[in-house]
């Protein structure tokens, strides 16, 4: 299973007359970014002893831009063109685990489950605390049944957040199914730990 955190839950299609919206946004950044660059010359004709700041908007604007129009494609299961977005918007802020995440996700709804692993595991070196991407990627490992790499990043997970019902629910449903009881044990008895009633917990301590 591959999930956002952790369940792929898709919300009702939107359409994409809310590409308006951001018009504005992206429109008031080139504003900014023009803007800056015409004052520099005046600046300098007028004698000025300080060296003119970079504009900062432009960038964030065009990876905002192409982020919410990836995740439109993605609603609306146009996974190329969500991809295309997705690059896009990484290009602009690489180092973004939000978008990595959603671009993994759109790589793995078309099937192309190395390369979600792939990018995930990039953005994890710029990155390596972040819970949601080794949610991800552990979900990955286990859907490409590469089921120690997937125990790898459940357990780097719970190092991170012990509280994280998911990864040990996860773990021990790894830890089950191959017959690796005692550590399965092991994992549910620390899930229902920090939630007595979780229904799957009871359900798979009780197998």
């Amino acid at each position: 299973m591959v999930a956002r955190t952790p369940n792929t839950l898709r919300q009702p299609p939107m359409t994409l007359w809310a590409i308006a919206l951001l018009l504005p946004l992206i429109f008031s950044g080139c504003a900014a970014w023009n803007g800056s660059a015409l004052q520099e010359p005046a600046a300098a004709a007028a004698g000025a002893t300080t060296a003119p700041q970079a504009p900062q908007a432009w960038p964030p604007y065009l990876a905002t831009y192409h982020f919410s129009l990836g995740v439109l494609f993605s609603q609306d299961e146009i996974h190329d063109e969500a991809i295309k977005e997705f690059e896009a918007a990484r290009q602009y802020d690489p180092q973004s685990p939000e978008i990595v995440a959603e671009l993994a996700s759109a790589y793995a709804e078309k099937g192309d489950f190395q390369k979600a692993i792939a990018v995930c595991v990039e953005s994890l070196q710029d990155n390596p605390d972040d819970v949601n991407l080794r949610m991800i990627l552990g979900g990955l490992y286990m859907t490409s049944r590469d089921l120690k790499n997937a125990v790898v990043q459940y357990r780097r997970v719970i190092d991170l957040d012990p509280q994280n019902t998911n990864a040990h629910l996860y773990l021990g449903t790894i830890y089950g199914d191959a017959r690796q009881y005692p550590e399965a044990f092991t994992a549910f008895r620390n899930l229902l730990t920090i939630d007595p009633d979780h229904l799957m917990g009871n359900y798979y301590l009780g197998k």
